[in-house]
């Protein structure tokens, strides 16, 4: 019994990465591109601490909102409230674009692997026997045309979600991490 699911999570790997193996340039860039996203939206949301920091009044001296304000000191920017609000919105502006990137390559993905799946049905019926149609019930090819893209394409997409929302929380959880460790450990066990 064992032996036969493990026969059936091996199937859907092995299928979706036939699926995806005629556009593994796209799967590579969004892969690239879905990383940079995940970490600017937890970058983004880290650079809020120093930010709190003016509000404030007091510095922590904390090692991260150090190392946040580290680029605002390459470029010799003074640190005040107003320059950091303009950093943030810089990359509020730099993740909303990888975003859009990111969701037009997974479309794109998810669309390719569609128009590739029903040109094979496609080729596969008219190459097929005329005795062999003609016994299939009707409806058949277009089920076969249609729906089961979509369907796999629908799976794509839910994959890609899931991936996506993956890196966000291995990001947030490391931002927990270099905020206090103690505090993380406490939240993991919990």
């Amino acid at each position: 019994m064992k032996e036969n699911k493990s026969n059936n999570q091996s199937f859907s790997k092995k299928h979706i990465f036939i699926l995806i193996r005629p556009f593994k340039n796209i799967v590579l860039l969004f892969f690239i591109i879905l990383i940079i996203s995940s970490f600017l939206e937890s970058f983004g949301f880290a650079m809020l601490f120093p930010l709190f920091e003016i509000i404030i009044g007091g510095e922590t001296n904390h090692q991260l909102s150090k190392a946040l304000l580290y680029p605002l000191q390459l470029v010799g920017v003074e640190r005040d409230i107003i320059n950091i609000s303009l950093f943030i919105m810089l990359i509020v502006l730099f993740k909303s674009l990888f975003r859009l990137f990111n969701t037009y390559y997974s479309h794109k993905i998810c669309f390719d692997i569609r128009r590739s799946m029903m040109e094979d049905i496609s080729d596969y019926y008219l190459t097929a026997r005329y005795s062999n149609i003609i016994v299939e019930k009707q409806g058949v090819l277009i089920n076969n045309l249609v729906h089961e893209p979509h369907k796999a394409t629908a799976g794509m997409m839910k994959l890609s979600e899931f991936l996506i929302s993956l890196f966000m929380v291995i990001f947030y959880y490391g931002i927990l991490l270099l905020t206090d460790y103690k505090i993380t450990f406490f939240i993991s066990v919990v």
